[in-house]
């Protein structure tokens, strides 16, 4: 209880000072502005480096095994790569555009709505 006590008194006594020192308290809040801003400065550079780790621009670049000499393939390399391509999609695209415009063309792109509102009291 004693040491309560003393504690209250050291702190109202550290309280009158820096009102006789700064009446208008204009050190209280620079000091206030000063910390709120260092930590929001902190906090724009933690998250930046965050985001840029998540992101992968820190990532070390890893060297490919295939160097691009910067030419275009030739037509056999093109070929195994159009079918290639052309195997991986399978007809998915097609069906995804045929869905749409059954939908579209279908009338089923909006509900029917009644347009009456109803309120049901308790």
């Amino acid at each position: 209880m004693a040491d309560l006590l003393t504690i209250i008194l050291a702190t109202s006594a550290k309280s009158e000072m820096l009102a006789q020192r700064d009446p208008y308290g204009f050190i209280m809040t620079l000091t206030a502005v000063a910390v709120v801003f260092s930590a929001l400065f902190i906090l724009y550079i933690f998250f930046g480096i965050l985001g840029d780790i998540i992101s992968g621009k820190l990532k070390k670049k890893v060297s490919s095994k295939v160097k691009s000499t910067g030419k275009t393939p030739d037509a056999d390399t093109a070929a195994a790569i159009a079918m290639a391509l052309q195997e991986q999609n399978a007809g998915e695209i097609q069906a995804v555009i045929a869905l749409a415009l059954e939908e579209h063309f279908g009338q089923n792109v909006h509900d029917q709505e009644s347009y009456i509102i109803t309120i049901n009291r308790k």
